[in-house]
């Protein structure tokens, strides 16, 4: 079965990447789509943590919209909804949305509800710059907003980006990782699910805690994601000397001045040629340690924003 993978810009090979890992084929790569041909229930495509939504392929361009088969996607119990996405202009995308309506209405042999409010099933039309690809999302809501993470903070990321910066970070199974300021434990829950072995996190605010460790039951990874309340200086305290193979830390504004005690903690806890990943504003002038190389130095978005990453490896 043919299936568009949907993701947020800058994640595309990261998912080719994961889904050849998972279900070893290769998908075609477009901005923000990927194409796959696979023989998988869909439910295990949602699984994939990269994604933000997994299509049943209808066809790609407008031109096949007519040819799409509704009669195997649709029931008359079954409620739909048209969502028209990443198309400029509030008229064009009720002109399209409409136009693909008729097309239902007009091929089925039945009338199919249509939901506004609270639908069963979406029909996407997703225009990516380049082409339209058109196909059923019958998850409906966005995966990558987690159905775990109640306890959300508002400077956390969703979870496919988490995803990427834990995969960024160069973290495999079979090694060790820390997550510092974890907030909502978004990034070490997402790095428990990859790898299935023991995550660590802290964070130096009780509420931050208590929300990610409540996240973390709710993802069903309270055994692996050991999530407690440490100060940065206490990290020499608290852990042992070359624990750890990587290292993620989101550096607010506020925290932008620890930096050299963060560089102090991590040549400590992590082993030689450790991997630290430092997410921080694209403005942030950062020094690096003469303990530390910068390997990468790159962007990635989320919304409207920008973060800048920064990749060091233990000398």
């Amino acid at each position: 079965m043919k299936f568009f993978i949907l993701v947020n810009p800058g994640l595309e090979e990261l998912a080719k990447q994961e889904i050849k890992e998972s279900f070893n084929v290769v998908a075609k790569i477009s901005d923000s789509v990927l194409e796959v041909d696979v023989d998988v229930d869909i439910e295990k495509l949602n699984q994939l943590q990269s994604a933000r939504r997994v299509l049943i392929s209808l066809g790609k361009g407008l031109e096949q919209i007519s040819e799409s088969g509704w009669e195997k996607h649709f029931s008359p119990e079954k409620s739909f909804k048209v969502e028209v996405e990443n198309v400029k202009g509030n008229e064009k995308r009720l002109e399209l949305a409409r136009k693909v309506a008729g097309m239902i209405y007009s091929d089925l042999s039945f009338e199919p509800k249509l939901e506004l409010k609270k639908p069963e099933m979406l029909v996407i039309v997703y225009f990516n710059g380049k082409d339209y690809f058109l196909g059923i999302d019958e998850n409906v809501e966005e995966l990558n907003s987690r159905k775990y993470r109640v306890f959300a903070h508002s400077a956390s990321f969703k979870g496919d980006l988490s995803y990427y910066f834990v995969r960024k970070s160069g973290f495999k199974k079979g090694k060790q990782l820390l997550v510092g300021f974890c907030k909502d434990g978004t990034m070490a829950i997402e790095a428990a699910l990859f790898s299935k072995e023991k995550i660590y996190a802290f964070d130096s605010t009780r509420q931050n805690v208590t929300a990610a460790r409540k996240n973390s039951q709710l993802a069903g990874m309270k055994d692996l994601v050991d999530i407690q309340k440490y100060e940065l200086d206490e990290l020499d305290v608290r852990f042992s000397e070359l624990e750890f193979d990587n290292l993620i830390i989101q550096v607010t504004t506020k925290d932008e001045e620890r930096l050299n005690e963060i560089y102090y903690q991590a040549n400590y806890i992590l082993k030689k040629k450790g991997i630290m990943l430092l997410i921080g504003r694209p403005n942030w002038e950062l020094s690096v340690s003469e303990k530390f190389k910068l390997l990468e130095e790159s962007e990635i978005k989320k919304g409207e924003s920008v973060h800048k990453l920064w990749l060091l490896e233990k000398k």
